[in-house]
């Protein structure tokens, strides 16, 4: 039973790691700017899954953290990113900057 959670958890954890890869790789050819943001979102959603584990099960805390991840998503898209469509390349990237910091 030890191995088959160490190989669930392994999984899982290979999974995460790939994923984020591919998310950096995606926001790297749209934008030609590394987006270390994606660290703090991947966590967000990574937190939220482990607070659903034990009451949701596997499943339902994996659906739990992604529907987390949308809403976050979403939530980012229409308070910051909208509002600087059409601005300045340096607003932008100051809002980035500003945002990584926090």
């Amino acid at each position: 039973m030890f191995f088959v959670a160490l190989l669930v958890h392994g999984l899982l954890a290979g999974a995460l790691y790939a994923l984020l890869a591919l998310a950096f790789v995606v926001g790297y050819k749209a934008s030609r700017l590394i987006n270390f943001a994606l660290g703090d979102c991947a966590m967000f959603a990574a937190r939220l899954a482990a607070a659903g584990w034990h009451g949701l099960g596997l499943v339902g805390a994996l659906g739990w953290g992604c529907a987390g991840m949308v809403a976050l998503a979403l939530g980012v898209n229409r308070l910051v990113l909208r509002p600087l469509v059409g601005s300045p390349v340096i607003a932008l990237l100051a809002q980035f900057i500003t945002h990584c910091s926090a």
